[in-house]
């Protein structure tokens, strides 16, 4: 099965690793979401999400419904709006 990341922030004309997960059997996958609504149907089936932090709603019903995310990436400065308990309870490592 190949490795599923999703990138929330997705922002037209700026690298965000696409070549270098092809080596690795992985593909990168542009859908941006604000809302949880939008994030939990974009990024469902994901196994890694880059997102910005502090500015989407990384909220425990958000991660619970992510049932094969283990990482996610956050490009912004801060955990503000991320539930890192939840983020811990779900085995979902959160990186700066």
């Amino acid at each position: 099965m190949k490795f599923k990341v999703v990138n929330t922030i997705h922002i037209p004309g700026v690298d965000f690793g696409e070549k270098l997960l092809i080596s690795s059997d992985a593909s990168l996958v542009n859908a941006p979401g604000r809302t949880e609504d939008e994030i939990i149907s974009n990024a469902a089936d994901a196994d890694a999400v880059i997102c910005s932090g502090p500015v989407q709603p990384w909220t425990c019903r958000v991660l619970r419904s992510l049932s094969r995310c283990r990482i996610v990436a956050s490009l912004g400065v801060g955990y503000d709006r991320i539930d890192l308990e939840t983020a811990t309870q779900q085995g979902i490592v959160v990186l700066p």
